[in-house]
């Protein structure tokens, strides 16, 4: 069984998976960071060793110059301990302390330095003198070397312990923690392939009853026809509100002022499950590859919407790396979101004179930039922190001529501001914010909201959500889908959305249902 051997209990989730993964990682990065430390650790440890042992040679030297040095002194001056007692009033020599930081740790540093004068002026005056003064220096030079030498030593028990402290930190992480991990993500993996195998055995049985059913249902239908003589409509091009629809809108059809018409090949979401199959398996390309278009490690990106509108975006990749933070550079969906918006900008029914569209989550501003020259105006929203970047891409490409933009903050799941709500937005439009199912519910919250001030500021004209993804987790899909169920929503058929985007991308279209 795959992640077989010790792992830590845990329920196999995706967010599990995600958390080990970051776990893995900062497992792999302290084991690093530890390794380099125990070999600096290690490399001043073998230069300490190298000192120690030729401060010993250099105190035994010394010390056996300083023995035969006071022999001599003896034998010349006699005994002269009593005037070198007599001339003694305080030590002379001191021992200060010191802090060395080697890769964290604090190793003590001991320094002798001689404080006030010779107070053995007059010792040997009398015979000897000469031998007096040499000994007295060979036995300074004697305490110097041993006050380097118990520095040495005091620094070399401490490195000692802590290299063997950090060596078993480095193998416990490396034998044990990491392996755990790693058999914990894999144990997740199969569980998680286990469930999706499930998942699709499941909704391939869902399907197929469907099929039957929808052909059971057809074969009646026609039976029915044929006896009453009445005429087949299954082949009229669909509206864009069927009349079960304009129940659920609350409006009557004949006061509906719509601004688009859902094309014939789009394909209305009533069941999710069946939705969320057919994009991830029946859909799933083999070619597709995450963000194949964007290139997000350049500065600056120029965008070619059409043969006559471009946008110079500016990216900023350091601003990833706060929590929360994605927009400041682009991605697949907010290209195709912009080259949809404009070369269908007929289809939508665009003014200059009215439209006014909102932008969720507009990240480098792609999409609405490129919208500003067609509409009456233009809100680009997101966080706080991305505003700044935002503006510069607002002024990069509009110059001073930006009275019909809006940028301003709007947290998804709080207050909005009464100056967002107090416009009737035609068009709410995002990309790609659909990446992680804990903001989903923030998000549609504040979908919700706007569409619904709009619809009431103006019954006969709802609010129009155009939602851009790429179809990356269908777990996030599936919850997104569950969690819209106040909004009727279609499909638009994979033609819209341009040639490059025509495999792992989707446009939905959506508008409140009555009473949400």
């Amino acid at each position: 069984m795959s992640g077989a051997g010790p792992r830590i209990n845990i329920f196999p989730t995706r967010m599990a998976l995600t958390t080990m993964k970051t776990k893995l990682k900062g497992a792999q990065t302290g084991h690093s960071l530890l390794k380099r430390k125990s070999e600096a650790l290690t490399k001043r440890f073998r230069a300490i060793v190298q000192k120690i042992d030729e401060a010993k040679q250099k105190m035994g030297k010394v010390m056996q110059t300083a023995s035969f040095s006071l022999a001599e002194v003896s034998y010349i001056a006699g005994d002269i301990s009593y005037q070198v007692q007599e001339s003694v009033k305080s030590a002379q020599f001191r021992v200060r302390t010191k802090q060395e930081n080697v890769s964290g740790v604090m190793l003590p540093t001991f320094e002798s330095y001689l404080e006030g004068g010779n107070v053995f002026e007059l010792t040997g005056l009398g015979r000897g003198g000469q031998q007096v003064q040499k000994c007295k220096e060979t036995y300074i030079k004697a305490v110097e070397t041993l006050v380097e030498l118990a520095s040495l030593q005091t620094a070399f028990v401490i490195l000692d312990e802590v290299i063997k402290v950090t060596n078993r930190r480095v193998n416990a992480i490396e034998h044990v923690i990491i392996p755990k991990i790693e058999n914990t993500i894999k144990y997740i993996i199969s569980e998680l392939d286990e469930q999706d195998r499930e998942e699709f055995f499941r909704l391939k049985k869902v399907q197929g009853k469907k099929k039957k059913d929808q052909q059971a249902a057809e074969t009646e239908k026609q039976l029915k026809t044929a006896q009453d003589g009445a005429q087949n409509y299954d082949s009229q091009p669909a509206d864009l509100l069927e009349k079960n629809d304009d129940a659920d809108m609350g409006i009557n059809n004949e006061n509906l002022i719509f601004p688009i018409s859902i094309p014939q090949d789009s394909i209305k979401i009533d069941d999710v499950y069946e939705e969320v199959f057919l994009l991830f398996t029946e859909g799933c390309p083999l070619e597709w590859q995450h963000n194949r278009i964007v290139t997000q490690k350049k500065d600056y990106v120029e965008v070619l919407i059409d043969d006559n509108i471009s946008v110079n975006i500016s990216q900023n990749q350091s601003l990833l790396s706060v929590r929360g933070t994605t927009g400041t550079v682009l991605w697949d969906s907010s290209i195709m979101l912009a080259k949809f918006m404009n070369n269908h900008h007929m289809w939508l029914n665009f003014s200059t004179e009215k439209t006014k569209i909102l932008e969720l989550g507009s990240g480098c501003g792609l999409t609405g930039i490129s919208l500003v020259p067609l509409v009456n105006l233009v809100a680009l929203t997101d966080q706080a922190n991305v505003l700044p970047h935002l503006w510069k891409n607002v002024k990069r490409n509009l110059g001073k001529d930006y009275r019909n933009v809006i940028v301003t903050e709007l947290l998804w799941g709080e207050e909005i501001d009464k100056d967002i709500l107090k416009h009737h937005w035609d068009f709410v439009i995002a990309s790609d914010c659909v990446y992680n199912e804990f903001i989903l519910d923030d998000f549609i919250t504040t979908l919700t909201k706007i569409c619904r001030c709009g619809n009431n500021n103006n019954e006969n004209h709802p609010t129009i959500v155009v939602i851009a993804l790429e179809l990356r987790s269908d777990t996030t899909h599936l919850v997104f889908l569950e969690k819209m169920n106040d909004f009727v929503i279609w499909r638009l058929p994979n033609s819209m959305y341009g040639k490059e985007f025509s495999r792992g991308y989707v446009l939905y279209v959506a508008w409140l249902k009555k009473n949400s």
